[in-house]
Formats: structure tokens, sequence, C-alpha cells
């Protein structure tokens, strides 16, 4: 109903996963895997104040942020990982988040902003996996290295080995967001 009204883009879908928490179910019990379920949507709910929290799976709960949060969506965002950042080794929750914007005439349901968000959430996920594991500060340098290669050869081919594309077409792909986040004055 809120996509089918709304007539703006001001609206986008935050997706959070709780990390661990089969983990915590099955070594310490589910009353111990309810206090991790509780302490996390305290943590959500600490940054995403005037958000209605959704529980849509066991461990994975949702906002809609729009309004004046919409325009503060990636400190929202910022803010939110830093905390989970310094749960790390604590015995604290730890949580992956993403999220995605509704882009009117790309997203005529929920599931296409909630495939995106879901998306950035798993990716999230894995750095977080790999900042408890102690990855080696090399090996993701490397690995941002690559991506960065990777996206810009992408970026590249989209313009100039596909002269066909134009702003209007290449703003309506599935890449959408990440090319949004661009400075393509400076960049």
């Amino acid at each position: 109903e809120i996509i089918r009204e709304k007539n703006s883009g001001d609206l986008c879908l935050f997706i959070f996963d709780l990390n661990e928490l089969k983990k915590i179910n099955d070594t310490y019990g589910h009353e111990q895997g309810d206090d991790y379920i509780i302490k996390s949507v305290k943590i959500i709910k600490s940054v995403f104040k005037n958000q209605i929290i959704y529980r849509i799976g066991g461990d994975e709960f949702a906002t809609f942020v729009d309004g004046a949060d919409f325009n503060n969506r990636y400190y929202l965002l910022e803010t939110f990982n830093n905390i989970i950042e310094s749960n790390i080794g604590k015995h604290e929750p730890i949580i992956a988040a993403g999220f995605a914007d509704y882009v009117p005439g790309k997203d005529h349901s929920l599931r296409s902003i909630f495939t995106r968000a879901d998306e950035r959430m798993y990716s999230r996920k894995k750095k977080l996996k790999d900042m408890e594991t102690g990855e080696t500060k090399e090996v993701k340098e490397k690995e941002t290295s690559a991506s960065e290669s990777m996206s810009r050869m992408e970026f590249y081919e989209m313009f100039y080995e596909h002269d066909k594309h134009s702003l209007i077409n290449l703003l309506n792909s599935s890449s959408c967001d990440e090319i949004i986040e661009v400075d393509l004055a400076n960049d």
C-alpha cells in the first residue's frame, strides 16, 4: 500500500539480520536466544527511533524510513554500523543491516526493494563475519582494490564501450543505487 500510494522516492527499506541466533539457541537454549533478540531490537530501536520495527523472520527485521529520516538514512546506517562494530569481540549482538531506496517507475512491489536491501545486508553480514574472525588487513585491501577495479571497469563499459546507454537507461538499470551514490560531477 505504501508503494502504491507513494508519489516520490522518499522511502527506503532497511533489512536487519541477527548474526549467530541459531548458534545461540542451539548452544545456550531458546531463552538466551530470546534475550539476544530483545537486546538486538533495542540496538536497532536506539538508532531507528522514529520507525516501526517489523519482525519478518526468526532473525530478520525490517523498517521503512521516510520523511526527515529518509534524508538522514546514510547517517542512520553509519551510526548503526559503528555501534555494531564496537560490539565485535564483546559477546554483544552483531547485526547486519542493508537498505534500498524506493525508485518510482522501477519498483512496483516490495519484492524489488527488498531484494536490493537484502543483497546489501548479506554483503554487510559477510564483512562483519570477516571482522569477527580477524581477517588480515592485507586480504581486505586486496579485496577492496579488486572490487574497486571491477566497479570502475563496469562503469567504463557502460559509458564508453556501449555508447547507446543513456544516463536515464543507466539509472533505470539494476545498478541504479550504486551509481546514484557516485559523485558524477567529480568522478
